[in-house]
């Protein structure tokens, strides 16, 4: 077969790239040299010309979004092969789905929970005690845990072991200075309590991400059985942005790649700046030595960005040791100078940036503000002057990275709430008169003159009495009242439904969705996950708790979520716009001091001699990652690059930065004379090609089915849903259910007898149940597994799948689902699909269970080549089991409705169905459109 299906543009490199075959493959690949269509087009050429099947191929990277991207750009190139069967993946997933595959080989239970950062927080917060740090803890908290956690991040990366840690903090605690004795004892209770953390996850059932990737790697090193299962799957992995893989990952990838003919690796040495996560460039720099006959190909053509940016950048970057010697080629040729903005002060210099902008507005070289990109080494420390700036100039914009979500008047005003709710003292009343409370004016004054406590006011008439004149404010005042005396008398069962009860009682999310606030509502979705957080993670019901976890929480700052604009100047980081490309890159505060910052050693250090990876390749890493910075920032700009320096912070100096000097050469005034400089219009680009598509489960769709308000709340705006169920009793009895169905694809015979056992290794215990309510749940499941297993009877032995996933294409989305059982229904092929409820049989709502199990079977057909011939719902509860056949008519008609749902979330359709609000728990009480919106009575 030949190649012609390979696009004429691509030049000889990467053509080179993409069909290489048989040795190790290095892709040195340069910024804007088309490194992710390069992979894309390999993978395609490995499946058309019969070198890999599409389940044989791995495909690894860093970010969701990176691998949802690198998914699609392959769909498109191979339409007619369902990509969902490969594993486009990040490590971490990939190590997650290895440990769940393998789990009997391992110590994990069989539903671990894996912790985000978020997560991580929160349970070294939650069990500072028990690992030991509580005391260290209370000065700086923020700083301290974010240090401790970087601590622990770090060791596991790097495969330090506990004794390691604590054995070097020893030595050196002993001989060190008396100014120092402080320091190195807390190094030690930081060690030591590495080694408490490791144990209680695993006591807890928990791992994170750190983690999975070292128990992926023990596996393997423990099991050469698996090892070699895992190589006959994978004919050929591909790995991009390998400059970031770590010592774990590195080692992992060794096992499974073994003489790494089967490896592609793809990378740039001088874009790694993620050293301080623990990623090591030395995997990169080293492939060849480790991996013999290794192929190198270097993509060194940049077709983003125009020649002066490229020769700029490149006089930047070379002056870093210890690097790839690349020859990178603009191949959209000149264009505008690189400015530079020069200016005595830094807030002159950010005048002139924004000054530049408007003039290159007004004569047409700007089409629109949506092509420009500020690019900061921190948001949250030197945005502040550029944001002031572009209002003042009405020039619109939208921030990423300046952790200023407790800033937010809604988010503020409502932790302000949270904190009367656990005053004791009269001080929190005077939150009451925020404006998201919605009172009156009248009655804002009259608590103004209120000087003693509202608790101790009798209801309403003790609200009339001191001037309240405004029946609905004595109702929500009311309310709000005994809302905090049920939380002081710990009568509440989870935070989230106090915070739900707060946000029904003020009313404020039905007056922000009138008001179309889409920001505001996407806050308060991001507030409710926080506090869903320590409904899950959290030691304790009691209020102060958690209310010091929020406050530790402000203090530290969080990114708040905000809709990007597509014609607004974007503000951001300089790590959030690596792997981004903008028409306009202003590179801004380049000062001695911001970038490069100074450099300062991390508090709870780990010495190189302890690490996997050994010592850094160069002298100073510190500057040589700032100027990988610089340079990163740089190569994103298309048409024009603005860089902004000073040579002082309102009157302390620390002038231009060296990398400015190193772009610009010494006489910076010269270079700054914009009257020299050529500036023409620049091509506008849309964001829209950024984003991969969205990812849509039956689960969510179900959602807008009940009630298209329902769907825009807990989907589109996060608010996450009320906890029902003490113990997730369904999911308790899938994972019984899936436990049984594995042992007859074994070959084994199961019966009723089997049932106890199975339920009892795979039940998973709430964090938030008690025993007796668990033991009665736990009794529950057993008698409907032991239903379907008297009722199931041959039809075990027809069993050929059982949770399985399925992604397919639609419209603008992919959906998913898992399910649950895939029967044989005899020699011609035919199989049928089966979803378990453990709810009765009921007509309410038999069109969505339908329409889920014609997804299923959509899914089936077109993930798994299957050819469906009946769809079969089974009610656990009450033992009902309905069938329907499945016809190319019904094929169609599902299609048709599928695509009609997505259409209207598309567009924005979410006319309230109001006939579902009596069932609608969680939102009822807070959508404007409810009949009843729940309240108080006046008392």
């Amino acid at each position: 077969m030949g190649t012609e299906y390979l696009p004429a543009s691509l030049s000889e490199n990467q053509r080179s790239a993409i069909l290489d075959a048989g040795s190790p493959l290095l892709i040195i690949a340069g910024p804007g040299s088309g490194k992710t269509e390069v992979i894309a087009w390999r993978v395609a050429h490995l499946l058309r010309s019969g070198q890999a099947r599409p389940d044989s191929l791995l495909v690894l990277t860093f970010a969701n979004k990176a691998a949802l991207e690198l998914h699609d750009r392959i769909q498109t190139k191979i339409p007619d092969v369902n990509v969902e069967l490969m594993d486009v993946s990040t490590f971490h997933a990939f190590c997650a789905d290895l440990l769940r595959k393998y789990r009997p080989l391992t110590r994990m239970p069989r539903g671990f929970r894996i912790l985000d950062e978020a997560d991580q927080l929160l349970f070294i917060y939650a069990n500072r005690k028990a690992l030991g740090l509580d005391e260290i803890a209370k000065s700086r908290p923020s700083d301290f845990y974010a240090n401790v956690i970087h601590c622990f991040a770090v060791a596991t990366d790097e495969l330090v072991q506990p004794e390691g840690m604590v054995a070097w903090c020893e030595q050196n605690h002993a001989k060190c200075g008396k100014d120092e004795e402080d320091l190195w004892s807390e190094r030690e209770t930081v060690a030591h309590a590495y080694g408490r953390y490791r144990d209680l996850l695993m006591r807890s059932d928990m791992v994170d991400f750190g983690h999975l990737q070292v128990l992926a790697l023990q596996l393997l090193e423990e099991h050469p059985d698996v090892v070699a299962a895992e190589r006959a799957r994978y004919t050929h992995i591909l790995v991009d942005e390998y400059q970031d893989t770590n010592a774990a990952q590195e080692r992992l990838l060794g096992l499974l790649a073994g003489d790494g003919r089967c490896l592609t690796v793809v990378g740039d040495d001088d874009q790694s700046i993620y050293r301080f996560r623990g990623a090591t460039v030395g995997n990169l720099r080293g492939f060849s030595y480790r991996y013999t006959g290794t192929t190198i190909v270097h993509l060194s053509q940049n077709f983003r960005s125009r020649e002066q940016i490229v020769e700029h950048s490149v006089s930047v970057i070379r002056h870093n040791p210890a690097r790839y010697a690349k020859h990178l080629l603009s191949m959209r040729g000149r264009g505008c100078d690189v400015v530079l903005v020069y200016e005595h002060t830094a807030r002159e210099e950010v005048a002139g940036v924004v000054q530049l902008l408007r003039r290159l507005k007004e004569v047409g070289h700007i089409n629109r503000w949506g092509d420009v990109a500020i690019l900061l080494r921190s948001v949250r420390s030197f945005a502040l002057p550029y944001l002031e700036a572009l209002l003042a100039a009405n020039v619109p914009y939208y921030v990423r990275g300046d952790a200023s979500f407790f800033q937010r008047a809604e988010v503020s005003q409502l932790y302000d709430l949270l904190n009367f709710l656990g005053a004791t003292k009269p001080w929190g009343d005077r939150f009451l008169r925020h404006s998201i409370v919605g009172l009156s004016q009248g009655t804002i004054s009259a608590l103004e003159e209120f000087k003693e406590s509202l608790s101790d006011l009798d209801g309403g008439k003790g609200l009339r009495k001191i001037g309240v004149k405004n029946a609905s404010d004595r109702v929500k005042i009311t309310d709000l009242l005994d809302l905090k005396r049920k939380v002081q008398a710990k009568g509440h069962s989870s935070l989230l439904e106090v915070a739900y009860r707060l946000l029904a009682i003020t009313g404020c999310v039905a007056r922000l969705e009138e008001a179309g606030d889409a920001d505001g509502l996407l806050n308060l979705g991001l507030l409710t996950e926080l506090v869903s957080r320590w409904d899950e993670y959290g030691p304790t019901r009691n209020f102060y708790p958690f209310q010091e976890y929020l406050k530790l929480l402000r203090e530290g700052g969080l990114d708040p979520i905000v809709e990007a604009e597509d014609d607004a100047v974007q503000v951001m980081t300089i790590h959030q716009a690596k792997g981004l490309g903008f028409p306009i890159v202003v590179l801004g505060a380049a000062m001695e001091g911001r970038l490069p910052t100074s450099a300062r050693r991390q508090r709870y250090e780990i010495p190189s001699e302890l690490r996997a990876s050994g010592r850094p390749e160069v002298d100073d890493p510190h500057t040589v990652d700032e100027r990988k910075l610089f340079y990163v920032a740089a190569t994103r700009a298309r048409d024009l690059l603005i860089v902004g320096t000073a040579d002082v912070v309102e009157k302390r100096g620390s002038g231009p930065s060296r990398f400015v000097k190193e772009m610009f050469g010494e006489d910076l005034r010269a270079a700054a004379d914009l009257g020299r400089a050529y500036l023409q219009a620049v091509e506008s680009h849309s964001l829209a090609h950024q984003e991969p598509k969205a990812r849509q489960s039956f689960g969510s769709l179900a959602h807008y089915l009940q009630c298209p308000m329902r769907y825009k709340f807990a989907e589109f705006y996060g608010f996450s849903t009320l906890w029902v169920e003490p113990v997730d009793f369904g999911a308790n009895v899938h994972r019984a259910l899936e436990a049984l169905h594995q042992r007859c694809l074994r070959g084994e015979r199961v019966t009723e007898e089997d049932v106890s056992a199975a339920v009892e290794e795979t039940w998973m215990t709430s964090r938030r149940g008690e025993a007796q309510t668990e033991a009665k749940l736990k009794e529950a499941a057993k008698n409907q597994v032991r239903g379907y297993m008297r009722s199931a009877g041959s039809d075990l032995a027809r069993v050929l799948r059982t949770e399985t996933s399925f992604a397919m294409d639609l419209k603008s989305r992919v959906l998913g689902g898992k399910i649950d059982l895939i029967r044989s229904m005899g020699s011609q092929g035919d199989v049928e699909i089966v979803d378990f409820k453990t709810s009765k049989s009921t007509r309410l709502e038999e069109g969505r269970i339908d329409l889920q199990l014609d997804l299923y079977s959509l899914g089936a057909e077109s993930s798994m080549g299957m050819r469906v011939a009946r769809e079969t719902a089974h009610f656990l509860a009450d033992g009902e089991v309905r069938s329907l056949d499945w016809t190319p008519g019904r094929a169609e008609h599902a299609r048709d409705q599928l695509a009609s749902v997505i259409g209207a979330i598309d567009r924005g359709e979410f006319a309230p169905n109001t006939a579902y609000c009596p069932r609608c728990d969680e939102f009822n009480a807070l959508c404007p459109y409810a009949p009843t919106r729940k309240g108080g009575r006046e008392k």
